[in-house]
């Protein structure tokens, strides 16, 4: 009898002959399998050091001459581990707008990926859920001639102002021979701007005071928690201090009775 193997060629469905056997000779032809492939067992094709693109539509084809001939097809999928990215968004997001903003983009870099693996985000260590009504994922699976798969996923999220320290990352899961592994994106920060919500006008200087006394030098300062840090303004009595403001901070040296007043400031 003669013995073929023949591969099926992905891109232009054609077959190409990669190993033929006729009693003791044997023959591997010409193709990217060079000398990883052989014959065992008589009828066994053995491919050695397998890599994804060795996935695809296998022939075997045997001749017995005028008793006729026979050929049957298989497929074989090499599995292979995923590798993950993730993008976040450069901008900064504002807090609490109506509409969901896109955050991220977590996507599989190793386009030779079986098979298909699942995406899951997470913000800090809490898987999100897909019933938030403040969080919409869409995720892209691409299949190329030869059955591999191309992944990305999209995180879109309405950040509120509690999530200005939280860390966003995506997790995929996927099957290997007997078992299913999973592999983390690193972790990234989207930065939130929000209004104050709280402003303060403290006694900076003299460090530790409640009150002050006639002769001091005093530094007030204004604090709010407002990201980007807010712009301010002085008052006193109701009237806008020009002098002696820098920043946050306005500067009253020398105290006397004559400034004594209620002063305030507005964050801007």
């Amino acid at each position: 009898f003669i013995l073929y193997f023949l591969r099926v060629q992905p891109i232009a469905n054609t077959r190409k002959r990669i190993l033929y056997k006729q009693g003791r000779i044997e023959q591997v032809d010409e193709s990217k399998f060079g000398d990883r492939i052989s014959i065992q067992d008589e009828f066994t094709l053995v491919i050695n050091n397998t890599i994804p693109s060795d996935s695809g539509y296998f022939i075997c084809t045997v001749s017995a001459g005028v008793e006729g001939a026979g050929e049957a097809k298989t497929r074989v999928n090499v599995c292979s581990p995923p590798q993950v990215q993730i993008i976040g968004k450069h901008e900064p997001v504002q807090a609490n707008k109506d509409t969901v903003e896109p955050l991220a983009q977590c996507q599989v870099t190793d386009k030779k990926v079986f098979p298909l693996p699942n995406i899951t985000w997470y913000k800090n260590t809490t898987p999100f859920d897909p019933g938030d009504a403040e969080l919409h994922q869409r995720s892209v699976v691409e299949y190329d001639e030869m059955g591999f798969i191309t992944v990305r996923s999209s995180l879109n999220y309405k950040p509120q102002k509690a999530d200005r320290d939280a860390t966003y990352h995506c997790r995929i899961s996927y099957k290997m021979p007997g078992l299913i592994q999973t592999m983390d994106s690193q972790r990234i920060n989207i930065i939130v701007h929000y209004p104050a919500e709280r402003v303060e006008l403290v006694i900076w200087e003299p460090k530790g005071a409640t009150h002050v006394t006639e002769g001091d030098d005093v530094v007030l300062r204004c604090v709010a928690d407002a990201n980007p840090p807010s712009t301010f303004a002085f008052y006193n009595n109701g009237t806008q201090i020009l002098d002696g403001v820098i920043g946050d901070k306005m500067a009253l040296d020398d105290i006397g009775r004559s400034q004594m007043a209620e002063y305030s400031c507005v964050a801007l």
